[in-house]
């Protein structure tokens, strides 16, 4: 089986293909990226997406072991390596703006959330603005400690 990113996981297996998991990656992006996950899944679009019950981990909904061999797999636009230390039950595929572009030349529509991050240069204060085409959502992200929980404030939010 091909392994691309070269992490040592076969693509058909690896949470995270096309990007090589690396558990020294910044501590600080990593909390990032899942704040901004755990935003996106969690987010309240009516039949678009489920909206865990207070209390919960908004990743939890979709956890679980593959289902007759099959992945639920999330799809997004954004920066590969802030992701390369977050583990998640479920695939997820994240590819750059570039790659994205490229991958939807001559094929099919498909509509993946795209994230674009404005961080401080301290790295502790992001503003986010994330959008499916549908719904999406603009945060302040604040990370105060590297690798701490970040705290999320919802600035703004659509679904049309």
């Amino acid at each position: 089986m091909a392994d691309t990113d070269g992490d040592g996981m076969a693509d058909g297996l690896d949470p995270l293909p096309g990007v090589a998991l690396d558990p020294r990656a910044n501590p600080g992006r990593t909390a990032l990226a899942r704040a901004i996950l755990e935003q996106m899944v969690g987010h309240d679009a009516g039949a678009i997406l489920v909206v865990p019950e207070p209390g919960h981990d908004p990743l939890a909904i979709l956890a679980g072991p593959p289902q007759q061999g099959r992945w639920l797999t999330v799809f997004m636009v954004g920066d590969p390596q802030d992701y390369a230390a977050l583990v998640t039950p479920f695939r997820l595929i994240v590819r750059t703006q570039q790659a994205y572009d490229v991958a939807k030349a001559g094929g099919p529509p498909f509509f993946p959330p795209s994230v674009m991050v404005y961080s401080s240069l301290d790295d502790r204060i992001h503003l986010v603005i994330w959008s499916a085409g549908w719904v999406g959502g603009t945060l302040v992200i604040r990370c105060p400690d590297l690798g701490a929980q970040c705290q999320v404030e919802e600035i703004s939010n659509w679904i049309t």
